[in-house]
Formats: C-alpha cells, structure tokens, sequence
C-alpha cells in the first residue's frame, strides 16, 4: 500500500458527541500500524498488532504485505468518528479516509488496563455484484495466507502435508493415490503458481465457506475452501483453461478416476478377479473379464505413471490415457452405483481398455480381445466335435447363410473341416471391425477372420493353406457342399433336391423335363465320393476335381449371385478322353433321341 502524505488524524468531537473521550493511546495505536503498513515494516506492524492479527494475518512476513495490497485498505487522512468502549480491554473505532471518505472500523485490544492498545482487526465494507458487506482484514488475510500455504504445500508433493491442507471428504479421496501419482497430481496444480513472482488471487469469502481464483497462464485455478477448527482447509480445487485439454473441471473427481484405474491395473496384473470384479463394471467384468484369461492380454504397470498421462472428465464418465512406447492406452470409466452399499455410492469404475498402435493404425478393445480369443477357441473346438449348433452360432450371418444354413447334423460330419484338437490363440491382429487370430496346430498354421458387430465378434473365415485348394474355407465349402448334396440327391432318386443345387441351364435343359433320376445320373454320383484334389476359381465359375485320372469327377460350377449351383458333371473312368462322361450333356442328347419323331419309309 502506497501513501504519498502524512497520515494525518481528525477527532471530531464536536460532530459526533458521542464519540466519547479519545486518549492519545488509542489514536498513537493506530497512527503507530497504519505508518509501519505504509512504510512496509514488518517490525513496526507486528509490535502494533495484537497475538490474533499476527497469527492469522502476519504469519508470513515474506508475503504479508504483498496480500495486504490485495485488499485495498483505503488510505489517507483519517478522521476518527466514532469511539465504542466494548469493555476496558477492547475497543471499536470508526474512522473515514481518505477523500472519498471510505468507513473502516478499527477494533482495538490490550492484554492489560495498563498495557497499550493494538490492532486487533480492520473492518471495511465492500461491494460485489451490487451487494455491500463488511469484511474483516484479519479473516481475509489468513484465508489470502492459507492459500499460499496450500500452493506451497500441494508443489512440494509431501503426502502427509497435502492430505492434512485438505477437507475429510477430499483427504479420503486423494489418499487412494499412491505417492507418485498423488505428488504428481498436486504439483500440476501447485507448479504454476509456485512459479509466480507476484500471485494476484481473488476472494470470495462467505462465513465458513470461501473460492478463491487464482489468475495462470491461459486461465485460472479455483480454490474452495472450508473453515474447520479455525482453519482453512481446501475441499475441492478446478482449473479453467481455454485449451479443453488443460482444464479440470474437480481435483477430486480427476483423483477418482486415478484410483479406479490403478486399482483395476493392480487386480488385472495380478490376476485377482474379485477385486478386479469391484474394479470393473458389472457389463464388462461378467461379460469379457470373468471367462478371459487374463495373461493372453498384457496392460502395462501402474506403479510409476509417464509425466504425460492424461485424464479426461466427461460428465458422469472419465478416460485416462496412458502411453508407453508403442501403444496408447485408453482407460474408459463410468460412475456406478455399487451393489447392496449401505449409502448410494456411485464410484468410477473401467468399462472398457482400448489400446492403440503409435506406428500403425489398429485399435484394440479389451473386451473384444477376450471375446475373440474366446469365439475363434469355441468355433475351432466345435469344427473338430462337428457341432454344427455351435459353428451357427459363433459364425457371421454370411457364412452361416452360404455354409451352415445347408447343412444338417449328418452333413457336417462329411465335411473336410479344419481339424484343430487343441485350439490355442498365437497372435491377434486387429483391423478395424476386423481380427485376425492365428493358431498352430502341428506345422500347420489356420488364420481365423472374425467380423465385429455391436461389440461381438463372429468368426467369418478360416484361412489354411493346402495345394490346389484356395486358401479360404468358406470358399472351398461354398463349392463342396452343392457337390456334396448333389451326390445324396442323385442316390436318393430325389428331383427336387438336384433342381435346388443345381445351374439354371441344367435344370433348364434336364431336371425340369424328369420326374425321377435317369441310370446314367444315379450312376455319376457314385464317382462324387472321390476326394476332393482340387478347385479352380474363375470370374463366374468353378471348377472342382475329384479323385484322380482313374475314378473321379470334373464338376463345373456357375457363380450366380454368391451361390455356386452344379452346371456340369464329368464322370472320368480312365485317362483317355473316351473314358469321360459330360453326365448334362449325355443326359440331354439321351432325352433329344428318346423325343425325336419316328419316320417310316412308305413303299412304292
């Protein structure tokens, strides 16, 4: 506080009479404060000051008069109005100051009838939002101080100091951080403050309850406090930003989220599932977490964090980010209410982990990973078992409709499925809203393609290798199974069934025109039994071998609109092109003689 002339004291007892009788005393106590105020000397304001305004507001002589520019004390001449005995230890003077005649109220103490007065405390009446109060100097410098305090106290990052500055309910909540995340998170608050070579909070200070704002670069920290026992202790503390990444909208909701994540860490590394039960939600731990086996999917530890790990408040939800170096991990909390709690409680739980490739593009989830590893192990197992129920259910609705949906529990069994008697998952590569999984069985190694959809995974191929063969199974039954179903068509004698697997010409130009299979069929589907050696693919159709240049079958396939129909049977009994039936062919040359008009020569 800056004055450029003498302090000079008026006692008006002819204007106010009830002034009472003024001593020297009193009025060389407070000339004695406000020049040691004015002069800036710590010395000369402690000695005029009483044990309460030293304790609370001279408490850091460092700082004490920085804060007490903070608020403003009007000065200038100062004529006393009004002097009220309280008692003969304390006394209530009224003065005005200055020009504009500012009131403030000096309360005046001594420890004895003969000891000198001193300051005890400084009333001044100020006005926010059009409503005018009076303030004490004495209340409004220990809240200024204890918020230098708790600057001081959260950038050291000392755990017992931190947690004693604080109010019960937020000590609890920050007590569930380890040291090097609690010490991290007070110093991110605290740091740029503590740099600050002159602090210019601001204070809003209601009875018990105060917010102070405190001006950092590109926004603002807020500070709420409560007073308890007498002292100030902060309760919840904000950051408002212009840039939404560095804003925090609770100190204590951040340090929730902290918590939740961590203790899930801790329960996921550990492979404690009741605790990682309370850790998760309800969803994502009965659902991926509790069937999973937690160690086919590594999380990183929690026991030292990254100086750039992040935490994101989203109303009721949360995500924290944690990078290592190669992926990103991405925490997603919920608040959820707790089962059977004797008080609601509504605390953050993980729902669900995603990590993310820093040198490529693929995005992982948690819960995706445990539900392919699973569906592509139940998918194997049942491709072994022949279960064809559980291949329809762990399969896409594509391939069930191509393969499984034309099947019954016998076909399925004359199969050549991939056989893998003892599933277990190499890799996951995920692509998007696909997975990859990789399994070994012997030297032999099967790559099953699962699509994603509303969160679950279905199994939409199985890649093999095998000479002659394409490399998908889907494709490979899409031109077994007419064939197959053919062959127990035809020795059924059943029409009906051939015309269903059959091409438009074929039933065109032959099934249409018989009500029951000719010899010569029933005959070929003797030689659909022969092994299946190889599959040609073409633009609009397929061309499938079967046994050998001894016994066997060629059978030509035509594409039409994703389903392959049988257009053409070779029936091969030898190596010679002599020994080669074209089974549609014959058939319809056979019915073109059997029709064909009779015409009798006629005599002379």
């Amino acid at each position: 506080m800056s004055r450029c002339h003498p302090i000079v004291f008026l006692i008006l007892l002819v204007v106010s009479p009830n002034i009472g009788c003024v001593t020297m005393l009193e009025s060389d106590s407070i000339e004695a404060f406000t020049q040691a105020l004015d002069e800036s000397d710590y010395t000369g304001l402690y000695h005029a000051s009483s044990k309460t305004f030293r304790q609370k507001a001279l408490r850091n002589a460092d700082a004490c008069f920085k804060d007490l520019k903070i608020l403003n004390i009007p000065d200038g001449e100062i004529a006393v109005l009004k002097i009220d005995d309280v008692s003969p230890l304390q006394k209530k003077v009224t003065v005005e100051v200055g020009e504009k005649k500012r009131k403030l109220r000096y309360e005046l103490v001594r420890d004895s009838e003969e000891a000198p007065w001193v300051v005890d405390d400084i009333l001044m009446a100020q006005k926010r939002n059009g409503v005018t109060a009076t303030r004490s100097v004495t209340e409004q410098m220990d809240l200024l101080l204890s918020v230098r305090e708790f600057i001081a106290t959260w950038n050291s990052g000392e755990r017992n100091e931190v947690l004693s500055s604080t109010t019960r309910d937020l000590s609890a909540t920050l007590a569930n951080l380890p040291p090097v995340y609690l010490a991290h998170l007070t110093q991110s608050v605290a740091e740029a403050h503590a740099k600050q070579s002159n602090m210019k909070p601001s204070a809003q200070l209601d009875d018990d309850t105060a917010v102070v704002r405190l001006p950092r670069s590109g926004g603002e920290t807020v500070v709420m406090l409560k007073r308890i026992d007498h002292q100030w202790r902060v309760s919840e503390v904000s950051i408002e930003n212009k840039d939404a990444d560095k804003s925090v909208s609770s100190i204590a909701r951040k340090a929730e989220a902290i918590s939740a994540t961590i203790a899930f860490l801790d329960a996921y590394r550990s492979e404690n599932k009741p605790r990682l039960k309370l850790a998760a939600t309800r969803k994502f731990y009965s659902r991926s977490l509790a069937p999973g086996d937690l160690r086919t999917v590594k999380l990183p530890s929690a026991d030292v964090p990254p100086n750039d790990y992040k935490v994101k408040l989203l109303g009721e939800r949360a995500e924290f980010l944690l990078p290592t170096p190669t992926d990103l991990y991405k925490f997603s909390l919920v608040r959820e209410e707790k089962p059977n709690a004797v008080r609601p409680e509504k605390p953050f739980r993980v729902e669900e982990v995603t990590v993310y490739q820093l040198d490529g593009d693929q995005e992982m989830r948690l819960s995706a990973l445990f539900t392919v590893h699973a569906t592509a192990e139940i998918f194997a197992d049942a491709m072994t078992s022949n279960d064809l129920t559980v291949l329809r259910h762990t399969s896409t609705g594509d391939l069930t409709h191509r393969v499984w949906h034309l099947l019954d529990d016998e076909d399925v069994k004359m199969l050549p499925l991939v056989r893998v008697p003892e599933p277990k998952v190499e890799t996951v590569d995920f692509r998007g809203a696909l997975a990859e999984i990789t399994m070994k069985h012997g030297k032999m190694e099967h790559r099953i393609i699962l699509r994603g959809r509303n969160g679950e995974f279905r199994v939409d191929d199985v890649l093999t290798q095998s000479p002659g063969l394409p490399d998908s199974l889907k494709t490979r039954l899409q031109v077994l199974i007419p064939i197959m179903q053919y062959a127990r068509a035809l020795k059924e004698n059943d029409v009906q069934q051939l015309q269903r697997f059959s091409s438009a010409d074929f039933n065109r130009s032959v099934w249409r025109q018989l009500d029951k299979v000719p010899h010569l069929a029933e005959e070929a589907g003797q030689f659909l039994a022969s092994p299946l050696r190889k599959i040609e693919l073409q633009q609009d159709h397929a061309i499938a071998t079967l046994g050998d240049d001894r016994r066997g079958a060629q059978i030509r396939l035509a594409l039409d609109q994703h389903r392959f129909a049988v257009d053409e049977i070779v029936v091969v009994k030898g190596p010679e092109a002599t020994q080669r039936t074209p089974l549609k062919q014959t058939l319809r040359l056979q019915m073109a003689q059997l029709t064909a008009p009779v015409h009798k020569s006629v005599g002379p």
